[in-house]
């Protein structure tokens, strides 16, 4: 490169970390008076750059790289566009730079040498695979030596995979004697992977992902790499990164390669042809639907009296005619007539499948009514087709109830303006959702989004202005709003979209999309001005109600709103994959030493820092509405209303106001690395309070909502004793099982 890159994203090399960070959230601020042109422009001339760099042989192996397996060159590619970002903001040298980036592209190039169905198997991988997987980290060093002669890049693709602790047997090196590029590269290979769907697993949401490079640092990554990382992705936009990646994706991303196979049903050995009766007579002509019986060649077979009836036409008039849609002005259910191509019983002929319609047909009046067809292939036991018969079914008092019904559902429903859900409609959506999703323990995710600078719209073009920019808005999230979900308008200038069986990086992506789409559409109200918005997603966790997770989404649309304004930010830790459960045995009682009145005592340990675990704590706080009664730098004391939890059944019932103690502190494991221990008890705010199930149920929901905040990877029950000379025979049989690594792909 010719310049150094920290330049061209406005930051001085020399200055501190937080005078970097201070920079860079300046220029994403300038939403007002600079467009992101120049940001855009930065991004784009460092990529120009990247490129440049990689021609020729190197881009010639990752050519053949995105030929082999897509995924893994898409997330060599990502890898690359994230370190460089990375290494940025760190004031990296020049030439570290450019070797981090090259052996990010090409680190993974030894899956040239793994079969095709180990790359594509979906399930775990038995020891054998394991073993030919790791092979393809030698294969990678071993193609890149014989056309790369610069000892900086083969020095960090060598030790990419070694572990920190030096437990990995296939790398020498170990500490700070592995390059300090190898260990970046490391990190962020780790945290693409796990915030990647794969075909073995789904994504790991961002929160999920640090959590993991926490609970391994010290053995598999360096500690402090770690930390550095973990403050760059908390602190540093997204959006620059999407920038600085948007041109690598347009060139370089793999496209899918997919095939379709068209499955060909073996034909039916045909029996004796047995001509059946197919109707009873008397059935036929009592019966008071209205039902027409046509052959193969469509010819009018049977008409019988109900049918002249509903239509006005007699069965003689009828009887071996050629069979049409208009012959009865048969429309769909707006009122369109049907062509002759539209065909209900021509086509169920055709496929041999049944269907049931809601049509209009012209009755004996010459009025169109409301009727529900049954439209039902006729197959003999050989499987020879016989004709179709059509069955009407008069639906116009209904069809009128239907109606009515529909339009008071609308009113109450529905937003005036907009047309999408209102208010109360969205409350009682969001309360079901959450309901069904934590019983069934699967993902859904909640986007709330808000027009940037509504109020100058309405001060310089006028209200009917800004109802237009809500219309369009509102069109905007209902054409991407999927079936299932719940799109909207929560009050003036804010929207919602709840997404159903949608975890937080798709609903992510699909945030995105949404910015995108509306930024690009001229508004003609506003002059052929554009709108932009800001978005803020988050998933459902353990222990969430509608309300903290409604209120953990509007944090992070404060945070877009506070980052400059039209971006996506993601917050929360979503579901693990295997949801921790409570340590509870029948005989765990007899060891339990439980405080008078509480309802629960845990003690939970997680990897994070004791900083970032009353940051952590300030989201909850915030989420659900909690008042600080006592704080010091030992203990941390909340009251909880008890209509914060959003489980009362009626408007009228109130729920058992609670009160949490929280103890953390820090303490160094076995392998010297520092743990932050969390020592948290429930109890009732209220000592006489009589519903202690209501309570208990209110508490052990508030312990797992706190242990998703603060990213907890162990707990147990009971009060936390002085720290004993010689661990007990339980914690001897709790180190038998251990966790596994972060990803045993890489």
């Amino acid at each position: 490169m010719d310049t150094d890159s920290s330049a061209n994203f406005g930051v001085d090399p020399g200055e501190s970390a937080d005078h970097r960070f201070g920079a860079l959230q300046q220029m994403l601020q300038r939403t007002e008076d600079v467009d992101d042109e120049a940001l855009v422009a930065a991004a784009l001339e460092q990529q120009n750059q990247l490129v440049q760099v990689r021609l020729g042989v190197a881009s010639s192996l990752f050519t053949a790289l995105k030929a082999k397996h897509p995924p893994t060159a898409a997330h060599s590619l990502r890898v690359a566009t994230t370190i460089s970002t990375w290494s940025a903001i760190r004031g990296n040298s020049h030439a570290e730079r450019d070797e981090l980036e090259v052996a990010a592209l090409l680190h993974d190039i030894g899956k040239l040498a793994v079969p095709d169905y180990l790359l594509a198997k979906p399930g775990k991988l038995n020891e054998e695979e394991l073993a030919l997987m790791d092979e393809h980290h030698a294969a990678g060093v071993e193609i890149i030596e014989h056309c790369c002669s610069d000892a900086g890049i083969m020095s960090v693709i060598r030790h990419a995979g070694a572990w920190f602790d030096g437990s990995k047997r296939a790398f020498p090196l170990c500490g700070d004697d592995i390059p300090r590029g190898a260990r970046m590269l490391a990190i962020v290979d780790a945290f693409d992977s796990m915030t990647t769907d794969q075909v073995y697993r789904r994504a790991r949401s961002k929160d999920r992902a640090l959590a993991e490079l926490f609970a391994y640092a010290g053995s598999q990554f360096d500690p402090e790499l770690v930390s550095d990382f973990c403050t760059f992705q908390m602190r540093f936009s997204n959006k620059l990164q999407h920038d600085v990646a948007q041109q690598w994706l347009r060139d370089l991303s793999p496209t899918q390669a997919n095939s379709h196979w068209d499955l060909v049903n073996p034909q039916r050995v045909a029996r004796p042809n047995q001509l059946l009766n197919l109707f009873h007579e008397n059935l036929f002509r009592n019966v008071h639907d209205g039902l027409i019986y046509v052959g193969a060649d469509l010819k009018i077979l049977r008409w019988n009296h109900a049918a002249e009836t509903l239509t006005g036409l007699s069965s003689e008039s009828v009887l071996n005619r050629n069979w049409s849609p208009k012959l009865v002005g048969m429309g769909d259910a707006s009122g369109r007539f049907l062509p002759e191509r539209e065909d209900p019983l021509a086509a169920a002929i055709q496929s041999g499948l049944q269907s049931v319609l809601r049509l209009t047909i012209r009755d004996a009046q010459g009025e169109y009514s409301a009727i529900t067809a049954h439209i039902s292939p006729v197959i003999t036991e050989d499987g020879v087709g016989r004709g179709a018969t059509l069955q009407l079914c008069d639906a116009s008092g209904i069809q009128r109830l239907e109606e009515q019904l529909r339009s008071l559902h609308v009113k109450a429903t529905r937003d005036p303006l907009t047309n999408l859900a209102n208010r109360a409609e969205l409350d009682r959506s969001l309360h079901e959702m959450v309901r069904k999703h934590n019983q069934t323990n699967r993902p859904c995710s909640l986007i709330i989004c808000d027009i940037d600078f509504f109020k100058r719209i309405n001060d310089n073009y006028g209200h009917p202005a800004g109802d237009d920019a809500l219309v369009s808005f509102a069109s905007h999230l209902k054409r991407h709003a999927l079936p299932g979900d719940v799109a909207a308008r929560y009050g003036g200038e804010e929207f919602v979209l709840v997404c159903g069986q949608c975890d937080m990086k798709t609903a992510a992506q699909r945030a995105e999309a949404i910015r995108q789409e509306v930024a690009a559409t001229a508004q003609p109200s506003l002059g052929g001005k554009n709108l932009t918005a800001s978005f803020g997603v988050t998933e459902l966790q353990a222990g969430d109600t509608p309300e903290s997770m409604l209120n953990r989404a509007d944090r992070a649309l404060l945070q877009a709103k506070e980052l400059g304004r039209n971006m996506v930010i993601q917050l929360g830790s979503g579901r693990d994959e295997t949801e921790k459960r409570e340590r509870r045995h029948w005989w765990s009682s007899w060891f339990a030493h439980r405080s008078p009145n509480a309802l629960v005592e845990r003690t939970m340990t997680t990897r994070a820092p004791l900083k970032m675990v009353w940051e952590k704590m300030r989201g909850f706080l915030t989420d659900h509405v909690a008042e600080v009664i006592d704080t010091s730098e030992q203990q941390l004391t909340l009251a909880f209303d008890g209509d914060t939890f959003g489980l009362t059944r009626r408007n009228s019932d109130r729920g058992t106001a609670l009160v949490m103690t929280i103890r953390p502190r820090e303490q160094q494991d076995e392998r010297g690395m520092t743990t932050t221990v969390i020592e948290v008890s429930v109890a009732p705010r209220r000592s006489r309070d009589r519903r202690r199930s209501d309570a208990l149920q209110r508490a052990r929901q508030l312990m797992a909502s706190l242990q998703s905040y603060l990213m907890v990877h162990d707990f147990s029950e009971g009060v936390v004793g002085e720290e004993k000379e010689a661990p007990t025979f339980w914690d001897r049989l709790a180190a038998k099982f251990k966790k596994p690594p972060a990803d045993d792909r890489r």
